[in-house]
Order: structure tokens, then sequence, then C-alpha cells
């Protein structure tokens, strides 16, 4: 979409999964990515090559568990400002109710509620000066179900609370021109879902009878952020193929 070329783009987690493909598309319109990653350094270095043949791409390393996230300064001070937010980054404990224990709690809420709350607030404040801004959190259809693979309760709460914080920076960016909606996807087509033991029961429960695609996941984002969804703002988009 040309209405997106040369926009800044922040996209968290975006080097793997449903991240990659986002930033695979943002990068097509022309958009300026700034793209989070965590562990995989050499992933990330390998997507930035692919895509810097169309774009400027830079990479940023940060621990979203830490205290301190600076991950929004050291994007704005390399791109002159920020556009553009893809909270997408996300973890799963993959423990029961009554394993998890406080610090894997609290690490599942720092990364997938308490990153994208600051990382918003950071942002907002350049969103604010310029009048313009888009923010998209990536959640999960997990919110609906109260619980998530391996009855992860904590991984559905933390993205209820997302969710929430979604609807709360929609209101008060609205008189900014600032909109923030919330994408809640199903089971998706990446390695993570490949590798489970009961992937074809699984997918039997789906009312549409298959895994959605990393790519329609990004195409709403795509359009969530361009100019016809312009008039779309604190919303929870389910792509979940009717769960």
């Amino acid at each position: 979409m040309d209405t997106l070329k040369g926009k800044r783009v922040l996209i968290t987690g975006g080097s793997s999964g449903i991240g990659t493909e986002i930033s695979q598309i943002f990068a097509k319109s022309g958009a300026k990515l700034g793209i989070h990653f965590f562990n995989d350094e050499k992933g990330a270095k390998v997507l930035q090559d692919e895509l810097s043949k169309m774009t400027e791409v830079k990479i940023y390393k940060e621990d979203f568990s830490k205290e301190k996230i600076d991950i929004v300064d050291r994007f704005i001070k390399d791109f002159g400002g920020i556009d553009i937010l893809v909270n997408n980054a996300g973890v799963m404990a993959n423990k029961s109710f009554h394993e998890i224990d406080a610090k894997e709690f609290d690490f599942v809420f720092d990364t997938n509620c308490r990153a994208p709350f600051l990382i918003s607030s950071k942002a907002f404040e350049q969103m604010k000066q310029q009048k313009f801004g888009r923010i998209v959190n990536i959640s999960s259809f997990t919110v609906k179900f109260g619980m998530g693979r391996n009855h992860s309760i904590q991984y559905a709460a933390s993205k209820a609370a997302l969710e929430t914080l979604t609807t709360g920076l929609s209101r008060i960016g609205a008189e900014y021109n600032i909109t923030a909606n919330t994408i809640r996807p199903g089971i998706v087509n990446t390695k993570m879902q490949q590798e489970r033991e009961n992937l074809k029961e699984r997918i039997d429960m789906i009312p549409l009878g298959r895994m959605a695609e990393p790519k329609e996941i990004a195409e709403m984002v795509l359009y969530l952020c361009s100019e016809e969804g312009n008039f779309i703002t604190g919303q929870t988009i389910s792509i979940s193929g009717g769960e």
C-alpha cells in the first residue's frame, strides 16, 4: 500500500513466526523497519539482509523482562520518529495453574503486557506530537477460553490485560489521530504449532478446518495501519477460523 511508504514501523518479536510475516509485508509496502528480537540474533540478521534489499531495516535486541526498556528511544534516534508500533512479542510458560511459580508468572506478564505498556507509552509521546500514530497489539484467542496450550491460564490472562490496554490507548489516542487495535489470532501455521503432538485433532476443532496462515494475520495488521483503516480503533479482531 503506497500510503505506508516511508512510514517508520517498530515490530516487536519481528524476526520469527507471525512477526517475520509482518516484517516482510511492511517492507514490501515501502515502510522503514525496526525489527526486535531477543534470542535469535542470527535469524534477525538474515531477515534484515533480506528486507534491506527493499527498504531501510535495523534490528534491536531487547529483553522485555528487564526493568529498563529503551527500544523506542533507540528506534527514534535511528529513524527520527515512530509512526507505527506492532506489539507482537510474546511468551508462554507451558505450565498448569498449580505448577507455575511467581517468577515464571511475572516473566509472562512482563513480556506480554508490561513491555507493550511501556513501549506504547514511549511511542505515544512521539505520535502525539506529530498527530499521527498506529498501534496494533497481537493478542490470542486463548483470551476467549481463559487458557491456552497446556492449560496456561497465565498466558491467557496476560493477553486479556493487553486487550484492555489497547482499549484504553484507543480512547486516549483518538483526539491525536492515534488508533489502537487488537488482533486475536487462533491457531497459526508456525513452527511451534507444527510441532504439536495432537495437531490433527486440534485442527479438527476449528470450524473452517485449518490453521490460519501467518500472512493472514500480517495482512490485517497492514490494513489497520493503512489509510483504509483510518476509522478503525478500539477493536478486537479475531482471526481464528470461527473459534
